[in-house]
């Protein structure tokens, strides 16, 4: 049973969607199938001090048109804080879908991608009899440029939000995006503690970004815009016979001391925080330029000069992705007003070395 979920930090309403008077009847329609054939419940064992429990989230399958591929690859997506490295490789969670464990063939050679950065996982699925089952349906991706989602805020959330009551049923909610950050998305939907991994849609019922946080504040619950998503799936997928699978589902390498001095060198310092670094050379006065190391991009942002590091705060920078694909000067945007000469020799270099230190 599909539920509507509205609440301010309690359910206040729930009805069948059928019934519901506060969306259109065709995307009322749309949300009843996708939540009877692509919205997940996922359960991943887990051991806490050598318990066993089990971590419960959602997940959604979704087809991606890459550039280079005549057909869309098929998979799930769902949030690095719930089907993490450690989960993808000894591969015990289990996914339901319509209250039915789905039965996915898998591959070891299937492509498998995740970053805590992002709190994004995708896992390939080849699987053809579960492709054209009739009983799933693998939701698109709405990949367009990021302002075009102000032009349409209001945006739907299907999700298992894990209510004490109510485990096993998913529930729909809506509201609008509050505003753009980096490559998070705050928005309005109503989430809950289980629903980490559900699709943020656009009135056309499309993927525009992955909730992964049920509270940032008293006022926004936020996404990961799914164009970064896109992206690192894109530039890793492309790279697959170059590289060990194991390099997309794991941490950013280790660098030498060889490599770490070479980022010195050229003006990029570590910092006490794992994979971020500093710019050797400030904007101004006041601030300064951060770089963070995935294992599929670098990421770039300002913040002032003596702000303390903590990742769950780093998480929420104004981070921009920074695009090998792209010049200079569109992968850094508004940031090119206060960039000197030498950063940019900085920017050059990275871009020249694509994934060399990722």
């Amino acid at each position: 049973m599909l539920k509507l979920f509205s609440k301010k930090n309690k359910i206040e309403k729930e009805c069948l969607i059928v019934n519901s008077t506060f969306i259109s009847k065709d995307i009322s329609q749309k949300i009843l199938e996708l939540s009877e054939k692509s919205i997940g419940l996922i359960s991943i064992e887990i051991f806490v001090n050598e318990e066993k429990k089990i971590r419960k989230g959602t997940c959604f399958l979704v087809q991606i048109q890459l550039p280079l591929n005549e057909k869309p690859i098929y998979g799930f997506i769902t949030n690095n804080h719930v089907l993490g490295s450690d989960n993808i490789k000894d591969g015990k969670y289990k996914i339901e879908i319509n209250n039915k464990e789905v039965n996915i063939k898998r591959n070891e050679r299937d492509f498998k991608f995740t970053c805590e950065l992002i709190d994004s996982t995708f896992i390939q699925i080849t699987d053809d009899k579960f492709i054209k089952n009739e009983n799933y349906l693998f939701i698109e991706l709405c990949i367009e440029n990021t302002d075009k989602l102000k032009e349409n805020p209001e945006v739907f959330v299907i999700q298992y939000p894990g209510f004490k009551n109510s485990k096993k049923d998913v529930f729909y909610s809506s509201g609008d995006i509050d505003h753009l950050s980096g490559f998070n998305i705050y928005h309005k939907a109503s989430t809950g503690k289980g629903s980490s991994g559900s699709p943020l849609l656009n009135n056309k019922m499309k993927v525009i970004g992955l909730h992964k946080s049920a509270s940032v504040s008293e006022d926004f619950n936020l996404a990961t815009n799914i164009n970064t998503i896109y992206y690192a799936i894109n530039i890793l997928y492309s790279k697959k016979y170059i590289y060990p699978m194991e390099k997309f589902i794991k941490f950013p390498r280790e660098l030498s001391n060889e490599e770490n001095d070479e980022l010195k060198n050229h003006g990029i310092l570590e910092t006490s925080v794992p994979y971020l670094y500093k710019c050797q050379y400030n904007c101004d006065s006041s601030s300064i330029i951060l770089f963070y190391r995935t294992n599929h991009a670098w990421y770039c942002t300002k913040i002032p000069k003596n702000e303390k590091f903590k990742f769950k705060e780093i998480e929420l920078y104004k981070w921009r992705l920074f695009n090998f694909y792209k010049p200079i000067k569109e992968n850094l945007g508004k940031m090119n007003n206060y960039l000197k000469h030498h950063h940019k020799v900085i920017f050059q270099w990275l871009k020249l070395s694509e994934l060399m230190y990722n």
